[in-house]
């Protein structure tokens, strides 16, 4: 079975976004602007400016586009109206006196914010910047802290209003078998293993860390 040209453009996209991001240190979005102009370049090179349009016209009229708009902008009027400050300290007034409890404060507030903003990078810049410094005071190595963070970030797109949900809802067949509410049940029991599973690493974590770990409480 031959390749189609689409999938050598999809691969050649991702093999320069990776050059231009992790080689040349450049922005991830320049990476994937460029990357795209690239991928363009396989329909005809004079093709690209025809090529970007028509590409663009079709991706705005697509459920998915739709939800990932709203969730980004979910995310920002989240970060930008205090909400997740609030979500954090009321998570700090039930686990804030627990040994460890930033790293459990980052799982459960990584897991609610992507209940209603489907990112991880918003989840790790949002979440992250209130606990990450908060489990360095208390304790946490900052490699650890790091880590900890980048992996309850992933609970961002986990849930079931994950814009994944919306791009598996887009394919055709998938949409004739199932409906959004068929996937919501399964995908929310989904959501919440996960999360189990991100504190049962958070108690791992605090049971073979080598450094002191004292139950401290953010400061309001």
């Amino acid at each position: 079975m031959q390749i189609g040209i689409g999938i050598w453009a999809f691969v050649v996209y991702i093999l320069f976004v990776m050059f231009w991001y992790l080689g040349l240190k450049r922005t991830i979005a320049e990476a994937m602007f460029l990357g795209m102009i690239i991928a363009c370049a396989f329909n005809g090179i004079n093709q690209i400016p025809a090529t970007l349009a028509s590409s663009f016209t079709d991706a705005i009229q697509e459920n998915v586009m739709a939800a990932i708009i709203l969730f980004t902008v979910m995310a920002s009027i989240m970060t930008k109206t205090g909400i997740i400050n609030h979500l954090v300290n009321i998570l700090n007034s039930l686990l804030g006196r627990v040994r460890g409890g930033p790293a459990y404060v980052s799982a459960c507030a990584s897991g609610l914010f992507g209940m209603v903003a489907s990112a991880s990078s918003a989840n790790s810049a949002t979440v992250g910047s209130i606990t990450v410094l908060w489990m360095l005071e208390s304790g946490w190595p900052k490699d650890v802290a790091a880590t900890m963070n980048t992996g309850n970030a992933d609970l961002g797109i986990c849930g079931p209003a994950a814009s994944s949900l919306f791009l598996m809802l887009s394919f055709a067949p998938i949409a004739q078998a199932v409906s959004y509410g068929d996937l919501y049940l399964p995908l929310l029991c989904g959501a919440f293993w996960a999360l189990a599973y991100r504190l049962l690493v958070v108690r791992y974590m605090y049971r073979n860390t080598r450094f002191p770990l004292c139950p401290a409480r953010r400061k309001n």
